[in-house]
């Protein structure tokens, strides 16, 4: 492989994390605050969790184009589409305000080679009791378990409690194996176990 100049180095971050990040703010109400600050007459704003995520990845896909680490196999892409195909041909919807359960994929934990899966119920059953949608969500999240293992699919499940969450799904058990322990960690740091009351929704999960 050629050496990379710095030149190229910085050429093949700017673009990618240009390409990746987008800045959303509104005039804020208050002159400081845990993502903003005044500066005399501008105002100062970092980056939220998930523009520096997106921002992270950019970096991470300019790493993989300048050859100095390796690209996924397979890519998230790839993969997501097989998961795509996998749930759809089995007649398991994608999340819908006319479906009252459906499937939800979210990027992966540090641009790893996984993604993550929620079922999400639509705006009827999030008026429902909340262990009666906690049940729902489980019994479909292990039937997506069921069909995603059954295409070869490895499939990790986690959740702040005794049902299942989320999914972790890679291109095989193996490669959901090796990476479980690592986003398990990630996922109880932004996710701490908390009962939920018989009555109350459980918290959607945050990823960011």
């Amino acid at each position: 492989m050629s050496e990379i100049t710095r030149e190229q180095a910085h050429w093949a971050f700017a673009m990618h994390i240009r390409n990746l990040t987008h800045i959303r703010f509104v005039p804020p109400a208050n002159d400081a605050g845990p993502a903003h600050f005044r500066d005399g007459d501008a105002w100062v704003f970092k980056l939220s969790p998930s523009e520096a995520d997106m921002a992270a990845r950019g970096a991470v896909t300019a790493l993989e184009d300048l050859g100095i680490i390796p690209r996924q196999n397979p890519t998230h892409a790839e993969l997501a589409k097989r998961v795509m195909w996998v749930l759809g041909a089995a007649g398991h919807p994608e999340t819908d305000d006319e479906v009252e359960f459906g499937w939800r994929r979210h990027l992966p934990i540090a641009s790893g080679s996984h993604l993550l899966i929620t079922c999400e119920p639509n705006g009827f059953w999030r008026s429902m009791p909340g262990q009666a949608v906690r049940t729902a969500v489980a019994l479909h999240l292990d039937g997506y378990t069921t069909t995603l293992a059954e295409h070869g699919l490895g499939v990790i499940a986690w959740g702040r409690g005794d049902q299942p969450e989320v999914l972790i799904v890679a291109a095989d058990q193996d490669a959901a194996d090796r990476q479980a322990p690592g986003i398990i960690d990630y996922l109880l740091v932004r996710n701490p176990p908390v009962k939920a009351r018989e009555g109350q929704q459980q918290e959607e999960v945050k990823f960011l």
